[in-house]
């Protein structure tokens, strides 16, 4: 399963977090205190005599979090395209083995399948590689490359020094991370011998890797954007890593490698790729995604070689004699008077940090790219009832560029959007994907709808007096007095509607005069907007309105009347009310009505589930009603059935059927 990635927002705990990480790529005993275990018993060989032997000592060349790192900062989505599902070796060392070479193999396919599918990525990828953006730095793929030339240069010491074949293939398999067998006390003393005797003249054909092993400490700064010195990992100094300069992909400052190809990448990106009507653009937020985790998985396993390397380079540093120091200079991260506990102590914690910083990076700019196009309808609310981030959208396995593909389960062009949530109502339970037209039925505050989801359906943001909801698309729609008879449809029993669904005498004494009240039960209305008119063909007077009720004084003149319709906000659904007369003389009704434009929801007369009263009645696609029973008198009751409460009207077995287009409901 995939793990959370690190959280952006929490950027700043990433060192302290880091100090105490465990390494997994490695045996079972990799964890900081274990490290400091495992190598414990080489401290003292450091005070002997150089040139006596390093006792019983061995050198458990640690992985790092690279297992974690990968699974947590790929999408699924690219997990499954590039492993076919079967990287899932049981331990550390079985997955650096098999996984991560079956992840590294497959980045570059599934890289080029990306590309050429997408012109515009290719050239994003391109860049990524190739520009040296900075003079004083080489690119990034050049950064990788010595990175391995490095490895070369020390497997070739590695067979030079250590005669026994075995002993050597078994001491590279310990630096490449394809065995978590510790590097044992005769490969370590074989290589500290023949480092100490550099100098020979019988060996002044080779050469100890110092131009690659000095160079590792830059490349592994400019690939993790960490501009510290050996200062900010000192052991057990906490104000050290309170105060590490942690790079941020918004403020970079130019001089950072990665954050500025991160960037150029997003602008890139953004220049070629637009909303377009019709196209989902989620899908090419997921290629850019995946094309960034292809860097992301080669630049992660580079640190955690450069790591390895870096490791067996301070053992061989602390133990060389005084006439081969200038052979192998020490790590950068390490303090100059650290034993051989202190160091790996503080190598790993660079090592955790810097690691911390790439995931992050990668990060922002996934969720930058994720701002540009979906901000104006992503909220905390759509993420915490939809999972709506990018994370999931990474994570689609099935996702394509049309907006009419209903298999899509989550879909934008910038006026429709296609969204998936968790639905707990009895009738439509499980997930709920649904269409909306935002860009006609909201408007946007800031930039943003204010999107809104309960239950699976989305709807615009609430607020003072509409909310995010488009007055004009309220107001195009017409007046209430010519819904009162027509284009409201009667469910299930046209005869049952004539009967019981008449006008009422507002005045026996035939004046055309009285008062209607409407009381809101269940759900407090949280906002509304009452819309009283006076015209020729009489009024409507909203008075003593407040969460729970209004009162409607009518006066009618006697041939019709027109008005605005009233709107309000209980919270999880907005909605229409107003009453207006009929045709003839003193008689007139309350009605309730959908937002125009909204297909999830439904309007209508209803009989209830005993077979006898009847409602007026809102259904939502997600299952949650909005029911007015008909009365005899001038006293409306407007009662909410929402979050699974037990409604009165079934959301099947209607005449006509009850249909929301192009809303589909999955069960878990």
């Amino acid at each position: 399963m995939k793990k959370q990635l690190i959280n952006t927002l929490m950027l700043a705990g990433v060192i302290s977090l880091s100090v105490s990480a465990c390494n997994s790529g490695a045996s079972s005993n990799s964890n900081n205190n274990q490290t400091t275990q495992a190598t414990s018993s080489i401290v003292s060989t450091q005070e002997e005599a150089l040139g006596e032997g390093l006792g019983g000592a061995v050198l458990d060349v640690v992985t790092g979090n690279l297992e974690n790192a990968i699974v947590q900062g790929v999408g699924t989505a690219f997990w499954n395209l590039i492993t076919k599902g079967t990287a899932t070796p049981q331990t550390s060392a079985e997955w650096d083995k098999q996984a991560l070479t079956q992840v590294l193999q497959g980045v570059s396919q599934i890289e080029s399948e990306i590309t050429a599918e997408n012109a515009e990525l290719n050239v994003i990828s391109q860049n990524i590689n190739t520009n040296a953006y900075i003079a004083a730095q080489q690119p990034i793929y050049q950064d990788i490359q010595e990175v391995s030339n490095a490895n070369s240069d020390i497997n070739d010491f590695i067979v030079k020094s250590i005669s026994n074949a075995e002993s050597s293939q078994a001491t590279e398999n310990a630096l490449l991370g394809t065995s978590s067998a510790p590097i044992t006390n005769q490969s370590l003393q074989a290589m500290t011998t023949y480092v100490n005797n550099y100098n020979s003249p019988s060996l002044s054909l080779f050469t100890i890797p110092t131009t690659s092993a000095n160079n590792l400490d830059v490349i592994e700064q400019q690939l993790s954007c960490d501009v510290s010195s050996s200062a900010y990992y000192t052991l057990n100094n906490a104000s050290n890593a309170t105060n590490h300069p942690i790079p941020n992909l918004s403020g970079d400052d130019g001089q950072c490698l990665l954050a500025t190809a991160l960037n150029t990448s997003l602008t890139d990106f953004i220049n070629a790729t637009s909303l377009s009507g019709g196209s989902n653009i989620f899908l090419n937020l997921q290629q850019y995604d995946q094309l960034l985790d292809s860097k992301y998985v080669q630049i992660v396993n580079t640190l955690a070689q450069a790591y390895r390397d870096d490791q067996l380079r301070e053992f061989l540093y602390l133990n060389m004699s005084p006439s081969a120091q200038t052979t192998i200079m020490p790590v950068l991260t390490v303090e100059g008077s650290a034993n051989l506990a202190t160091a790996e102590s503080e190598i790993q914690i660079a090592y955790n940090t810097r690691l911390g910083f790439i995931q992050s990076l990668f990060a922002q700019a996934k969720i930058a790219a994720f701002n540009q196009y979906a901000g104006s309808i992503s909220s905390s609310n759509l993420q915490s009832n939809c999972n709506f981030n990018y994370q999931t959208i990474e994570s689609m396995t099935y996702l394509t560029a049309s907006m009419s593909d209903n298999k899509n389960l989550y879909g934008w062009d910038g006026k429709t959007l296609r969204m998936s949530c968790t639905n707990i109502q009895a009738a439509t339970s499980g997930v709920i994907t649904t269409n909306s037209n935002v860009s006609q039925i909201c408007s946007t505050t800031n930039g943003s709808y204010n999107l809104q989801a309960s239950n699976g359906y989305v709807r615009c943001g609430s607020g003072n007096n509409y909310g995010n909801y488009s007055v004009s698309n309220i107001n195009s729609i017409p007046g209430p007095a010519s819904k009162v008879l027509h284009e409201i449809t009667s469910y299930d029993d046209q005869s049952n509607f004539n009967n019981k669904a008449q006008m009422f005498d507002l005045d026996t004494e035939g004046d055309s005069s009285g008062i209607i009240r409407i009381s809101f039960v269940s759900t407090p209305l949280q906002n509304y907007v009452y819309n009283s008119y006076d015209n020729e063909l009489g009024s409507a007077q909203f008075t003593d309105a407040s969460n729970s009720g209004v009162s409607i004084n009518m006066i009618g003149s006697g041939s019709g009347s027109s008005s605005q319709w009233s709107y309000v906000d209980d919270g999880q659904h907005a909605y229409l009310i107003s009453s207006a007369y009929k045709t003839y003389q003193g008689y007139a009704d309350t009605m309730i009505m959908c937002i125009p434009n909204d297909s999830n929801c439904v309007q209508g007369y209803f009989t209830g589930s005993n077979g006898q009263t009847l409602y007026e009645a809102l259904l939502f696609s997600n299952g949650d009603e909005v029911a007015m029973s008909h009365p005899n008198n001038a006293n409306y009751t407007i009662q909410t059935f929402y979050n699974g409460t037990q409604a009165p009207i079934a959301m099947t077995g209607h005449s006509p059927a009850i249909n929301f287009e192009n809303v589909t409901y999955t069960s878990n």
